[in-house]
C-alpha cells in the first residue's frame, strides 16, 4: 500500500527481463518444456542476488537447468533458497576458473545480470573452448569471439533494442 503506481509498475521487469535472457536469447528449456530428466544443461547466472538473477534463478531451476551462480557470501543462503546448485564469490578472482573446473569446460550458457566493470571478461573465462552464448542486460562487447552476446532488456519488448530503461 506504500508503494506508488510508479514504484509498483516496475515489479515484472526483473521477471520478464530474465525470461528473455533464458528463453529468447539463450534458447534454453522452460518451464513449459522442461530439460529431459537426466540431462544436466548448465546456466551460469552471474549476479545470482540481482532482482534480474534472483529470477532467472528460479526460471532456470524450474526449467530443469543445472544453476550455477555467483553472489556475495552474505546472499548464498538467499540464491541457495531459490534455487541455485552452485554459488560462487563474484569477487573472488579464482571464481571463474572454479566454473571452469566445475563444468569440465563445457559451459555454453550464461546470463550476465549486472553487465559492468569486469563481468564480461570473468564470464568469458568460465567458458570452455568452444565458446558459447551470453545474454547480457546492459550491452558491452565481448572481446572473445567464440562467445556471442546479446543484449536484452524489458524495452525489447517495445523493439526498442538499445534503449535501456532506468526504473526506480
Amino acid at each position: 500500500e506504500s508503494w506508488s503506481f510508479e514504484q509498483a509498475s516496475q515489479v515484472g521487469v526483473a521477471m520478464y527481463t530474465s525470461s528473455l535472457c533464458l528463453f529468447h536469447s539463450l534458447k534454453l528449456p522452460s518451464i513449459l518444456s522442461p530439460a529431459p530428466e537426466g540431462e544436466k544443461i548448465d546456466v551460469l547466472i552471474w549476479g545470482g542476488a540481482s532482482s534480474v538473477g534472483q529470477a532467472a534463478i528460479q526460471l532456470a531451476r524450474l526449467s530443469g537447468l543445472r544453476v550455477i551462480t555467483t553472489a556475495s557470501p552474505r546472499n548464498f543462503d538467499l540464491v541457495q533458497g531459490l534455487g541455485a546448485d552452485y554459488v560462487f564469490d563474484y569477487s573472488d578472482n579464482d571464481t571463474p576458473s572454479k566454473i571452469k573446473e566445475l563444468t569440465g569446460g563445457k559451459l555454453k550458457y550464461a546470463v550476465d545480470c549486472i553487465s559492468e566493470g569486469r563481468t564480461g571478461e570473468q564470464i568469458a573465462a568460465c567458458f570452455g573452448d568452444e565458446g558459447g552464448k551470453s545474454a547480457i542486460i546492459l550491452p558491452y562487447e565481448q572481446k572473445r569471439k567464440d562467445i556471442k552476446t546479446e543484449f536484452l532488456v524489458l524495452y525489447f519488448i517495445f523493439g526498442k533494442v538499445g534503449h535501456i530503461a532506468i526504473l526506480y
